[in-house]
């Protein structure tokens, strides 16, 4: 099994459920997927099991959500199982849209000429726009996500 389908899977299974039942307010405001590497656009293979290779999720909120729900939803994804489906399992990373965006791409906005455009990296571009949303209650993930196409 490749690892996209074992982190959505791990999201889908074990995450969600976690989260609809301790914290099911932050839902409305929640986005997870992948973030990252061979894993994330789906072309890792058993040679490529490294660099944190398992299941494991990213939880994305906007800044005013985050500071409501990152300490609760700490708690609740501490439950999460140290392995699944015979793998290790690591655990959930919470940050802001705009942090898991910045970390990438530099800026937390897609830019708005040409100029900008030319100043950012095309594999950070490749990065942000081929990183799997499993869930995103507002949408705003996927459009900011998108804006970088």
């Amino acid at each position: 099994m490749q690892g996209l389908e074992l982190s959505r899977r791990y999201f889908d299974e074990a995450g969600l459920p976690l989260i609809k039942e301790h914290l099911p307010d932050v839902l409305p405001h929640l986005a997870a997927g992948l973030a990252g590497g061979s894993q994330a656009h789906g072309s890792d293979d058993e040679h490529s099991r490294d660099h944190g290779w398992g299941p494991r999720f990213f939880v994305w909120l906007p800044e005013d959500a985050f500071r409501q729900f990152v300490d609760p939803l700490h708690r609740a994804l501490a439950d999460l199982p140290d392995e699944f489906l015979g793998f290790a399992a690591g655990k959930a990373i919470v940050e802001t849209i705009d942090a898991a965006i910045t970390r990438d791409v530099g800026v937390a906005t897609a830019p708005e000429n040409a100029l900008d455009w030319l100043r950012l990296p095309e594999e950070s571009l490749f990065e942000v726009t081929h990183r799997p949303v499993f869930h995103d209650g507002p949408g705003e993930v996927t459009r900011r996500f998108e804006a970088f196409a």
